[in-house]
């Protein structure tokens, strides 16, 4: 009988190491992912007119499972029992909705924070801890949420500035998901292509983005969205693909601000932008829809009309560590034992 080389042997060995620890981190790294594929709807800038009410169809045709609104809910007195009628008759009572306060919340605030936690507490798959809209952490389905209210002085009882950028770092410091979404209402004027002057300050910026964290704002009355930054003060690009690599230190921001209200001119520019939807170009009210996967999701927004005007696709890196190539004697029994727990626990 011939003798099995010791050194090919020995290289066997290795390969086989190498493979069960590849298979357990994809299979460790799925477990910690959203389980189904949740599709979000971005919008915000409502009111409660047609346009408003023609988004809210869009979103529930689009088969949304979760709709944030990024402020500016319905602008006028005494029309908070309004919109939230139009979310019972179109989306549902109990449909998924977050909203954080923006500057025309300056009139009713106190019953459209009601109507939003009344909403979360009659559905058990979305939990959110801290002040509603204001600085909060919410959780739905796998994707995680942070709300402030960086720059908004008008409405009573919130504050322009209250350890925002701090509260993002905190929420997300033990974080495990893929997915992260940082929510507020105003924008820096670069951040924004219409005439919006500088109200929340860089740092919630940069603090979602030191965090893997999707930007998602409002109150310009358009729809921009930028290429993967790694700066946002600096407007420092990436790179200026349609496909992006969300982790730590880079990310994207938006703006959602066509729910219903108007649809204003371009006023601004800039060679971060990737795409620019407002009246000069034609736009819409619509909504950004977004459809988070294991670790992948495909995004579009989509206006009433039934037009889509930009698409783009996501890759999530966040919690990614590569495994060892060289695994010892003592990882591998580690290893084993996961999977003999993940095949018959």
């Amino acid at each position: 009988m011939t003798k099995m080389d010791s050194t090919s042997f020995a290289d066997q060995i290795m390969w086989l190491k190498k493979s069960v620890l590849i298979v357990l981190f994809y299979v460790l790294l799925i477990s910690g992912a959203t389980a189904q594929p949740v599709k979000v709807a971005f919008i915000g800038d409502q009111g409660t007119d047609v346009n408003a009410q023609a988004v809210l169809q869009l979103v529930e045709s689009e088969g949304t499972q979760l709709l944030l609104i990024q402020g500016d809910l319905g602008y006028d007195p005494d029309t908070a029992a309004i919109w939230e009628a139009n979310l019972d008759r179109i989306l549902g009572v109990d449909f998924p909705v977050l909203t954080v306060v923006g500057n025309h919340e300056e009139y009713e605030w106190p019953s459209y924070k009601q109507f939003i936690t009344a909403r979360i507490n009659r559905i058990p798959e979305l939990t959110c801890t801290g002040e509603i809209g204001v600085k909060a952490l919410c959780q739905f389905k796998g994707i995680e949420i942070v709300q402030v209210a960086p720059g908004i002085s008008e409405v009573e009882g919130v504050l322009a500035e209250d350890g925002y950028e701090e509260y993002i770092d905190q929420s997300f410091a033990t974080s495990q998901a893929k997915w992260r979404i940082c929510s507020w209402h105003k924008n820096q004027r670069k951040m924004q292509v219409g005439g919006k002057k500088d109200e929340t300050g860089w740092g919630v910026y940069q603090a979602c983005l030191r965090n893997g964290g999707i930007i998602a704002t409002g109150h310009e009355h358009s729809y921009s969205r930028t290429f993967l930054m790694s700066n946002f003060k600096q407007q420092t690009i990436v790179h200026n693909n349609s496909h992006m690599e969300i982790d730590k230190g880079q990310s994207f921001a938006f703006v959602s601000g066509l729910g219903g209200k108007s649809v204003r001119p371009q006023q601004l520019s800039g060679a971060w932008w990737a795409a620019i939807q407002t009246l000069d170009q034609g736009a819409t009210h619509g909504a950004l829809f977004c459809e988070f996967d294991q670790l992948l999701a495909s995004c579009y927004f989509k206006g009433i009309n039934n037009v889509s005007r930009d698409s783009f696709t996501l890759e999530s890196r966040l919690g990614i560590t590569p495994p060892d190539p060289n695994p010892s004697d003592s990882t591998m029994a580690s290893i084993i034992a996961i999977i003999v727990t993940l095949l018959f626990d």
